[in-house]
């Protein structure tokens, strides 16, 4: 029911926020405002390199930040069927290996 697919969607955003601690990132906003389908990670500067690297090197689609955060912010969307904890650890994996 609902409170499984919230139940869900709270642990798959624990687990990259916690994953994305593990290698140094900071999530915008802080987590206790954020959404519980999507982190962002501030990435000065490196957005679009790491987009275009996960993409080409490991077939991961993340977005990056809207007008001008697009450069400076990396979003891992984790909700539907990316609202498990092991597809979170996958993406992870796959951002932990490109940067």
């Amino acid at each position: 029911g609902l409170d499984a697919v919230r139940e869900r969607h709270e642990a798959a955003a624990a687990r990259c926020r916690e994953r994305g601690a593990e290698l140094g990132l900071e999530p915008v906003p802080d987590p206790e405002r954020s959404s519980p389908t999507v982190t962002a990670f501030e990435v000065p500067g490196r957005a679009e390199a790491l987009q275009e690297r996960l993409r080409e090197e490991h077939d991961v689609i993340l977005a990056t930040g809207l007008g001008k955060d697009a450069g400076d912010v990396l979003r891992v969307g984790h909700m539907g069927h990316n609202a498990r904890v092991e597809r979170v650890d996958e993406t992870m994996d796959a951002l932990a290996a490109v940067l």
